[in-house]
């Protein structure tokens, strides 16, 4: 065994001859880097623009047909007089209107 030990004795010094002259070699720095400034654009302000509905009159056109007059165009559209007449300020006499004649008639939303 003594023969085995001096092997191996033999064996780690040659380990630590080869493990020494590799450590005592200089081994160049790495550099180090640098920090820098990165001036980043500042963010543009973003407009949304959002669609605005501006509600449109709903109403129903009514072409005046011989025999029409005011209180009945309004029965039958389930309506007023007074509600037609808003609808149309051209209309200055209720009791006047022509064949012809284009009539706004309002609808109601509920319809």
């Amino acid at each position: 065994m003594r023969t085995s030990m001096r092997a191996f004795v033999g064996i780690l010094a040659g380990l630590s001859v080869l493990v020494g002259s590799a450590c005592s070699r200089r081994v160049p720095p790495t550099p180090t880097p640098i920090p820098t400034t990165v001036s980043l654009p500042s963010p543009t302000p973003t407009v949304l623009l959002v669609p605005t509905v501006t509600p449109t009159p709903a109403y129903i056109v009514h072409v005046v047909q011989p025999g029409d007059t005011l209180t009945r165009i309004a029965r039958r559209y389930n309506t007023t007089v007074e509600a037609i007449l808003k609808a149309n300020p051209e209309i200055t006499d209720p009791d006047f209107i022509r064949v012809g004649q284009e009539v706004k008639i309002p609808v109601s939303s509920e319809q």
